[in-house]
């Protein structure tokens, strides 16, 4: 007699339990991947506005520099 007990599991659908578990496995994975996406987008913006303001801060003080000396 052939063994033929797992060939049909593959053709039921899966338990409403079964089916939650993936989901929620997808979901903390989706939420790891989100997390990681988000940190990298908000440090590459938090770079770009340090370096904005950074230029912003060098540029009005030469201003102010040349504006003192100008003035005196």
């Amino acid at each position: 007699m052939v063994h033929t007990e797992g060939v049909h599991e593959l053709d039921r659908p899966p338990s409403p339990v079964e089916m939650m578990r993936q989901g929620s496995k997808a979901a903390g994975a989706g939420a790891v991947a989100g997390a990681a996406v988000g940190a990298f987008v908000g440090a590459m913006a938090g770079a770009f506005a340090g370096a904005v303001a950074w230029s912003f801060a060098s540029l009005s003080k030469e201003a102010w520099r040349r504006y003192k000396v100008r003035r005196d």
